[in-house]
């Protein structure tokens, strides 16, 4: 796939993943929770999207997390816990 078909770039995907896992160790989450999320995000992100900018990006990054933990932990984040999951990482 070229570059320029990817919904995500090397440089953005490092630094998303880099945010899930400060997420994930945040929330004292199994490191199968962030591998599952990582493989979450990377499966809908290497798929041709028309969501190319940044908001859907942000989207894409919390749901994968979410429904990782919804798979993986005793307790998963909750759908309310995610704004506060943004507000800290724009911090």
């Amino acid at each position: 796939m070229a570059s320029e078909d990817r919904l995500v770039q090397l440089a953005e995907r490092l630094a998303i993943v880099d945010w899930m896992q400060a997420m994930a160790h945040k929330r004292e989450m199994a490191r199968d929770t962030l591998y599952l999320s990582i493989h979450n995000f990377d499966k809908v992100a290497g798929l041709r999207a028309s969501l190319g900018d940044n908001k859907a990006v942000e989207v894409l990054s919390l749901i994968s997390l979410w429904m990782a933990s919804k798979v993986s932990e005793q307790r998963p984040i909750s759908l309310k816990m995610l704004p506060l999951c943004v507000s800290a990482s724009s911090h």
